[in-house]
């Protein structure tokens, strides 16, 4: 990436964590917390089930939820130290971050439709559809940020 020099006369461009940059990098953070204790959940309910719901079923889906979060959770420690680093692969790692994010709840309705329709337990997650919608207005808004902010292209230079 190179650096954006675009600035008021007599002001130096803006760059390092600073301003909506530095609330991108706190929002990171907590989703790494509420991302890691989401997969203690996941990893839990695999071993026990699911009160009222064939073993199989729930060892299906959240066997199937674990990896899918477990894959999200890892692209976002690694996008979090490319933050840390102020390393240019950071824009990349991150949207990938924001597609896992976006789509994830798309792959757990899929998971939920398919493995209930087999086991014969009836029942659409409508509360996922609007978490995927939710999941993709968040997504491209912070992709929009990355792709039109000059503290951002000014900071992961290296």
């Amino acid at each position: 990436m190179e650096p954006d020099s675009t600035a008021a006369p007599g002001k130096s461009p803006p760059q390092g964590i600073g301003g909506w940059l530095l609330a991108l990098a706190i929002l990171q953070c907590f989703f790494l917390f509420v991302e890691g204790i989401g997969l203690l959940k996941y990893g839990w309910e695999f071993i026990v089930g699911w009160q009222g719901v064939p073993q199989s079923v729930a060892r299906l889906v959240r066997g199937g939820q674990f990896i899918m979060h477990g894959a999200l959770l890892g692209f976002a420690i690694y996008a979090t130290f490319l933050l840390s680093e102020r390393r240019a692969h950071f824009v990349k790692i991150f949207s990938v971050q924001l597609a896992l994010f976006a789509f994830l709840p798309l792959g757990e309705i899929v998971l939920l439709v398919v493995i209930t329709a087999l086991d014969g337990w009836p029942g659409f997650p409508w509360q996922l559809s609007v978490k995927f919608i939710i999941h993709v207005l968040i997504a491209v808004g912070l992709y929009r940020y990355l792709e039109s902010s000059v503290r951002v292209r000014n900071t992961f230079v290296r």
